[in-house]
């Protein structure tokens, strides 16, 4: 049954999402602490090791992000077959990936254009801002159609509705608070799996 996969997926997307911020935040209260205790030197050797857990952190939580969207993606995929009026988050997982792929492409094309002239140095850079500026755009453009359709899935379970809800607050939240919106953000993720959680117990 479609609907019953794509919310096994959504749940499974939002428990690896919010794995992933639970890393990059124990990373970063690791690299706190670890220029906390700089400069001592007999912290040398442990400030070395954190800043490579960091890292190493950073690496995994990336990793187990990515898988997050993929589940994501499969599981909007399984909606729009359910009911087509869910497609909408097929389409804007669908941006945001032309969107990445936009903001990445600039850096090979900024990094192209200073090798074939010093002097375009400024117009590389202002190009490269540009195709960033761009990517950005069309990644919240794909994250507003994802939360019209958390939105849109209020029928199923109450819950998707405030996540939806929560989730386009949190991006709009986040151009302007960054902190406020990627609490926003985790809250909405929270809910999403508690939802899809609740919606297959009625299955």
């Amino acid at each position: 049954m479609e609907l019953a996969e794509g919310l096994r997926n959504l749940r499974a997307g939002a428990m690896f999402n919010l794995i992933s911020v639970i890393l990059v935040l124990i990373a970063i209260i690791l690299i706190f602490a670890a220029v906390g205790s700089f400069p001592n030197p007999n912290t040398l050797i442990s400030l070395i090791a954190i800043v490579g857990t960091y890292i190493l952190l950073l690496i995994v939580a990336s990793i187990v992000g990515l898988v997050g969207f993929i589940l994501y993606f499969k599981a909007t995929g399984n909606l729009k077959k359910y009911n087509p009026d869910y497609g909408i988050g097929r389409t804007g997982m669908i941006l945001q990936i032309v969107g990445l792929i936009i903001m990445i492409a600039s850096l090979g094309f900024f990094v192209a254009s200073l090798t074939r002239s010093l002097g375009s140095v400024e117009r590389a850079v202002l190009s490269m801002f540009g195709f960033i500026i761009v990517g950005a755009v069309i990644i919240v453009v794909g994250v507003v159609l994802f939360s019209v359709m958390l939105i849109r899935l209020g029928e199923i379970e109450s819950g998707f509705k405030t996540a939806g809800i929560l989730y386009l607050i949190g991006i709009v939240l986040s151009l302007i608070v960054g902190g406020v919106g990627s609490i926003l953000g985790i809250v909405s993720t929270i809910l999403i799996y508690t939802s899809a959680g609740r919606a297959l117990e009625k299955l």
